[in-house]
């Protein structure tokens, strides 16, 4: 299978046989390198809200493993376009604040920089900006903006960058080195903008979750004192703001305070071997009003993987899709909660459909049997 959602999942399979141990207590940035800061200045992106229910999704190239295409279309699959006329290949993508635009990787970035993310306006069709273009090592992994839309999070092969949204004021808040081996991605911003969880590799400790306050103070280990193979990944904060959810490397879903402690298991994941083999699985997404989560999950050992829904304190389990034939991975809510974007074989090749949220309705938006498509993305 092609290329799924690997995000913060690249390490998660390979560090299960690392634990049994602990990282030693880490607290602040005092055990890190001092950081790095790029000249500042103002941030020029301007906005408004945009409320326009679309979905994003990019068309795969398996031999290239990149997208060749990106695609919009409305939830109902009406004027699907390409979102882009003048963007060649990107390696991945993702919205700009209020979607008025997308990050997206490109080889010719302005300023003679190749191989950088610049913010692409999707009311002109006109590229912008160069994002990531003032930091050494960008990897093609999409900058991440906080809520507000003035910040925007940045992974480098040196680590976690957090800058302004048009890539001035870049400062390095958590570099890798001999202890911190890798920072996943991608992190998940506090609804405040204060606060960034993240998962990061330490060295003979595995994958655990860490909070860090967006201007680098104050890195706490959230997952030091769980047991579970020392793996702990996919953290996503809630949008209530009191709570956070991940995965543990026992394949359960889990939620915290967002000090680490009150710890829930709210559902036990079953892998589906096709999806999981690939080192891909999905992170539990809350819905917009923090009520539930969403994932993926088979309904029993071999089985192929469905969308599941479950209240927040681990009620009301729900198959939404129960499709035994076929398999639905990456999930995720529309912004006011009311529908579901997901993958699905269920054709015969990866399609986008977009669903209600109680699971009726399903629909294929991208309409593309010649081709695979991938992670889609709702618009802001």
């Amino acid at each position: 299978m092609k290329r799924t959602c690997i995000y913060n999942v690249i390490f998660f399979l390979l560090i299960i046989s690392l634990g049994g141990c602990y990282p030693n207590d880490i607290h602040s940035t005092s055990t890190l390198l001092p950081p790095t800061i790029f000249p500042s200045s103002s941030p020029t992106l301007t906005t408004v809200p945009i409320p326009i229910n679309q979905v994003a999704y990019g068309q795969w190239d398996v031999h290239y493993m990149h997208y060749d295409i990106l695609w919009l279309a409305n939830s109902d699959g009406s004027d699907r376009q390409v979102a882009f006329d003048w963007l060649g290949f990107t390696e991945d993508f993702s919205f700009m604040p209020y979607g008025s635009g997308m990050f997206v990787w490109t080889n010719e970035a302005p300023g003679g920089y190749s191989k950088r993310y610049i913010q692409a306006n999707l009311v002109t069709n006109l590229p912008g900006p160069c994002v990531t273009c003032l930091i050494e090592g960008v990897t093609g992994y999409p900058p991440i903006p906080s809520p507000q839309g003035e910040k925007v999070a940045i992974k480098s092969r040196s680590g976690l960058y957090i800058s302004n949204v048009d890539g001035t004021g870049a400062q390095l808040i958590i570099p890798e080195d001999e202890r911190i081996l890798y920072v996943s991605w991608p992190p998940s911003w506090s609804p405040d903008g204060q606060y960034i969880s993240v998962d990061l590799l330490i060295e003979g400790s595995g994958l655990h979750i860490f909070s860090i306050r967006s201007d680098g103070i104050d890195l706490v280990n959230l997952t030091k004192a769980q047991n579970s193979n020392g793996d702990f990944a996919s953290s996503q904060w809630s949008p209530v703001g009191n709570r956070i959810a991940y995965i543990s490397g026992d394949y359960t879903v889990r939620t915290m305070s967002t000090n680490g402690t009150d710890i829930h298991i709210i559902a036990e994941i079953i892998p589906d071997t096709e999806v999981w083999s690939a080192g891909t699985y999905s992170a539990p997404q809350w819905s917009p009003d923090g009520s539930k989560l969403l994932f993926y999950s088979a309904v029993e050992s071999g089985g192929r993987a469905d969308i599941i829904v479950i209240n927040a304190d681990g009620t009301g389990w729900i198959n939404l899709t129960n499709t035994p034939d076929a398999r639905e991975w990456n999930p995720v809510w529309s912004p006011d909660g009311s529908q579901i974007a997901f993958l699905t074989n269920r054709d015969g090749n990866d399609e986008v459909y977009v669903m209600n949220a109680d699971g009726s309705n399903p629909v294929n938006i991208s309409q593309s049997p010649d081709t695979e498509e991938d992670y889609p993305r709702w618009r802001p």
